[in-house]
């Protein structure tokens, strides 16, 4: 005799587990059934038609705020005899909740019914996919039609929480408490994933953990830079509590990369947590010492938890497949997006409208972080409107190239600017600005300390949206060739401009080294 085939047999359930849940319910009524709801059970748990039946009827009696006990549910019944008689009637019942199961196995019961429904779901999904694959047609299309299978089976094969009731307050008052003493005793107010830069980290309130979070910025202000400067800080020197309770320094970081290849990231991270200078890499001009400094810090960074992703051209599908593999397998807990205007859509057809192409694959981003549960620090461009103004301004969202979802998405909404000038009334000399003063302290005494290409340059970041915090301007100061930045405040602490805050540890800076002689300026032989 031929076995039967997977289509042939019954897919995976238990009667005994049913007919347990059930019989609890008919015995214990509203205790057993708050337990069985309190694990997220639906009808769709039942395989069989008579316990799927009966359970949605348990659901509209406690729906209509009547009593959930034996005799409740038989007269319920009474009014559906179809129903009642496919579960055996009044013996039918009887003999469900004389054979109910003690208090204290019902968990194992419900575990149970909740596995054979999962794996049914499973199988449903899969054969769905099958029967769209055998008559999907080759052609463009395809990738998009394999990341929406991969969708298909990964929602399926998720596993199904619960949301909890908070019964008691006392939690949530001591970790409130606890979050105010740590702040109390000098650290900083952040609810979410720190930054690195501490007064970034002070208006924005860190990186919401479930957060969706935009950086844009015109071509050259540092987006990337910035962005790989919060990546090795969480990789490389973010000190937190793991699920265990034990202490640990730094966390796996997603980085998709449409635009730069992994060997430019990984040389700019290199230099900037070197802060050895690349201009002088690329002139030729790099010292003995330069290099030793990178070989020393090589090993730090190769070992930083990256998974880097730098293929060009991709969809959002296939970031998203990708992205839950990264959570899955390498235990991702933030992704980095370089940048948004370069994803592509599953699917086009007829004319282009890249704006609502934009709009689609934001809102499949807040999905995505959703479902992982993890923040995105993702990379936008700015319009040229910001350059067209007569003098440096602060941004606003009108100026996001091709995508005004972001400002209904984003939890929050970062820009990098160049700082406003102010212009000089007639007759008197402009102002002395930041620039002045950058360029006095790295050529203080009559003395050039730095080349003028190596000369670090001002700034700003604006939060202009942020869902739970603060808006507001952030002073920057960017080491463009170093590829890194620094709070512009604490850079003037450091070298001696200005007095620290209250509270603030910011230790002095110890004075760059002058150029060799050959790289100052001939002197003049005019009298």
């Amino acid at each position: 005799m031929t076995p039967p085939t997977p289509t042939d047999s019954l897919p995976p359930y238990s009667p005994e587990a049913e007919q347990a849940v059930l019989g609890a319910i008919l015995q214990d009524g509203h205790a057993a059934l708050d337990v069985v709801l309190q694990a997220g059970a639906t009808p769709d748990w039942f395989f069989d038609h008579r316990f799927r039946n009966v359970f949605d009827v348990v659901l509209k009696i406690a729906r209509d705020g009547r009593t959930v006990d034996y005799h409740v549910i038989y007269e319920t019944l009474k009014a559906t005899p179809d129903i009642l008689n496919a579960a055996g009637g009044l013996p039918g019942l009887g003999q469900w909740m004389n054979e109910s199961p003690l208090r204290s196995r019902l968990p194992l019961f419900i575990d149970t019914l909740r596995d054979k429904w999962r794996l049914r779901r499973v199988i449903a999904a899969c054969s769905k996919v099958c029967a769209q694959a055998m008559t999907a047609d080759t052609g463009p299309d395809v990738g998009a039609f394999v990341n929406a299978a991969a969708e298909t089976v990964h929602r399926a094969t998720a596993e199904v929480t619960t949301q909890q009731d908070c019964w008691d307050f006392r939690p949530a008052v001591q970790a409130a408490l606890a979050h105010i003493e740590h702040y109390h005793k000098g650290g900083l107010q952040i609810d979410g994933l720190p930054t690195g830069l501490d007064y970034m980290d002070k208006v924005l309130g860190g990186i919401p953990e479930d957060g969706y979070v935009v950086l844009a910025g015109r071509p050259g202000s540092g987006k990337t830079t910035l962005a790989l400067n919060i990546v090795s800080h969480l990789t490389l020197r973010y000190e937190h509590t793991n699920e265990a309770g034990l202490k640990q320094t730094g966390i796996p970081v997603g980085v998709f990369s449409l635009e730069m290849s992994a060997k430019s990231l990984g040389r700019r991270m290199l230099f900037g947590e070197a802060q050895v200078s690349a201009g002088k890499f690329k002139q030729g001009f790099m010292s003995n010492a330069d290099l030793q400094a990178l070989l020393n810090t090589a090993p730090q960074v190769a070992g930083a938890r990256i998974a880097l992703d730098s293929q060009p051209s991709q969809t959002i599908s296939q970031i998203a497949a990708k992205a839950r593999r990264m959570v899955r397998e390498f235990g991702v807990k933030c992704f980095v997006l370089d940048y948004l205007q370069l994803v592509l859509p599953d699917r086009r057809s007829g004319r282009i409208d890249r704006v609502q192409e934009l709009t689609d694959i934001s809102a499949q981003f807040v999905q995505l972080k959703k479902d992982l549960n993890v923040p995105w620090i993702i990379l936008a461009q700015m319009n040229r409107n910001i350059e067209q103004a007569e003098s440096h301004r602060v941004p606003v969202m009108s100026d996001l190239r091709d995508c005004g979802a972001i400002e209904q998405d984003s939890d929050a909404v970062l820009f990098l600017y160049f700082p406003e000038r102010k212009r000089p009334r007639k007759g008197e000399d402009p102002p002395p600005d930041d620039t002045d003063l950058i360029f006095d302290h790295y050529t203080s005494g009559g003395t050039r300390q730095v080349e003028w290409s190596e000369l670090p340059q001002r700034i700003n970041g604006f939060v202009a949206k942020n869902r739970d915090g603060a808006t507001g301007k952030i002073e920057l100061l960017f080491h463009k060739n170093q590829f890194r930045f620094e709070d512009w405040h604490a850079w003037k602490v450091r070298h001696g401009h200005e007095q620290a805050n209250k509270g603030e540890r910011i230790k002095p800076a110890s004075p760059p080294p002058a150029q060799p002689d050959e790289w100052l300026p001939p002197e003049s032989n005019d009298p």
